[in-house]
C-alpha cells in the first residue's frame, strides 16, 4: 500500500522525467535534435567513411546496433509514460487508510499483526457477548428435555417402589407374626412435594434428590384397631427392634449382614 502511495503521489513528476528521457532520445521538436537524431547522423558519416575504407564497417555495425538499442529504449519509456496512472480519488483512499492504520497501532499494537490480533480477540469477546442470550435460550431448553427425560426416570422409580412397597408390607407382617406382633400392621407412605423448579412429571413438578422424587416413610399400627402411623413416633423400643428384625429378615436377600445384635 504505502509503494502504490509512492507511485500515485509521484504520477506527474514520473510522467515529467519519463517525458524528459523520451525526448532526449527523439528529440523535443522544434528542431531539437535528440541522441537517435544524433546516433543517424554519425551512421551516414561512418557509411561515407565506409567508402574510403571497408575495415571501418565495424563501427558501424556498433552504430547501427546502438540505434536498435536507443530505439528500443524510447519505446520503453513511452509505454512507461502511457502506463503512469493518475488517480488522485485511489491515492486519497490510500491515504486514509494508512492513517486510519496509523492510529491503530499507537493504540492497539506496534505491528499491523499485533493490531490484527487485538481485533480478533475483540471480535470473539463481542461474539460472546452478542450471542450469550442465544446461549441462555440454547441452556433452557437442555434443561426442559433434562428435567422432562429426569421426571420419566423418576416416575418409573416410583412405580417400581409402589409395587415393592406393598410386598414388602406383607413380608414385615408375616415375619411379625413370629415375633410376637401377630396383630400389628405394617405400610409402606409414599409421598411427593411440589416444587416449581423440580422434575417434571405429567402436569406438575416435584422436588428430587438423587434417590428420585418419593418421600419414603415406614408406618406401623402395633396393636389392633389403632390408625397406621409413623414408625419413628410410636414403636418402642422393643418393638423397633422386632420390626427391624423383621425388616432384614424380609429384605436378606439385598442386605449382605450376617448377623444383627440388638439390645
Amino acid at each position: 500500500m504505502k509503494s502504490e502511495r509512492a507511485l500515485l503521489a509521484h504520477a506527474e513528476t514520473r510522467a515529467t522525467l519519463a517525458d524528459e528521457a523520451y525526448h532526449a532520445l527523439y528529440g523535443g521538436g522544434d528542431d531539437e535534435k535528440g541522441a537517435l537524431d544524433l546516433l543517424n547522423q554519425a551512421r551516414q558519416a561512418v557509411r561515407g567513411m565506409e567508402k574510403y575504407d571497408p575495415e571501418i564497417k565495424s563501427v558501424l555495425d556498433q552504430a547501427e546496433s546502438a540505434g536498435a538499442l536507443l530505439d528500443d529504449l524510447a519505446r520503453t519509456l513511452r509505454g512507461y509514460r502511457d502506463s503512469i496512472e493518475f488517480n488522485p480519488k485511489r491515492l486519497e483512499q490510500i491515504e486514509e487508510r494508512l492513517d486510519l492504520i496509523f492510529r491503530l497501532k499507537r493504540k492497539y499494537g506496534d505491528t499491523v499483526a499485533q493490531v490484527l490480533e487485538f481485533g480478533k480477540t475483540a471480535r470473539q469477546e463481542l461474539d460472546a457477548v452478542t450471542n450469550v442470550e442465544e446461549r441462555i435460550n440454547e441452556l433452557r431448553e437442555q434443561e426442559t428435555k433434562l428435567v422432562h427425560a429426569a421426571g420419566a426416570l423418576a416416575e418409573k422409580l416410583s412405580q417400581a417402589r409402589h409395587a415393592a412397597a406393598e410386598t414388602l408390607a406383607r413380608g414385615i407382617e408375616n415375619e411379625l407374626q413370629d415375633l410376637g406382633m401377630a396383630n400389628a400392621k405394617f405400610g409402606v407412605a409414599l409421598h411427593r412435594v411440589e416444587e416449581a423448579n423440580g422434575l417434571v412429571v405429567g402436569a406438575k413438578r416435584y422436588a428430587f434428590e438423587t434417590n428420585g422424587i418419593d418421600k419414603v416413610e415406614f408406618m406401623v399400627s402395633p396393636n389392633p384397631g389403632e390408625p397406621l402411623k409413623p414408625l419413628a413416633k410410636i414403636a418402642s423400643g422393643g418393638e423397633t427392634s422386632r420390626l427391624m428384625l423383621a425388616l432384614k429378615a424380609v429384605l436378606g436377600a439385598a442386605d449382605r449382614t450376617p448377623t444383627l445384635i440388638f439390645d
